[in-house]
């Protein structure tokens, strides 16, 4: 009796024949790479978070590439960055304010 060969869906984990190019249990189209959109890019994505901040965060929530576990995991550290650079750049613009007071208007 012939043994029929199997391989694992890699969308949902369940054994197909390894000849199959949709598997029987999730529907999805095996074998075949997808093709994704550009703006799905790791480095689109990196490039986005450092230029618009949390405003990038739908890019992230948008991507295919990603689980819903690191998504979390990356939304909260782009908001806790967002938040450190907001907080540093409030401090130094007040440290430049009282620099420029005392310059123009020297108490003597």
């Amino acid at each position: 009796m012939a043994e029929i060969k199997t391989k694992i869906c890699p969308y949902c984990a369940q054994p197909i024949p390894e000849d199959a190019t949709e598997c029987s249990h999730c529907n999805s189209i095996v074998g075949q790479k997808r093709h994704y959109k550009w703006y799905f890019k790791t480095s689109v994505l990196v490039t986005a978070f450092l230029c618009a901040g949390p405003f990038a965060l739908p890019l992230l929530w948008l991507n295919p590439h990603l689980n819903y576990r690191n998504k979390i995991l990356i939304s909260i550290l782009v908001v806790v960055f967002s938040w450190y650079v907001w907080v540093v750049f409030v401090n130094s613009a007040k440290l430049m304010v009282t620099y420029y007071q005392e310059l123009f208007h020297p108490s003597f």
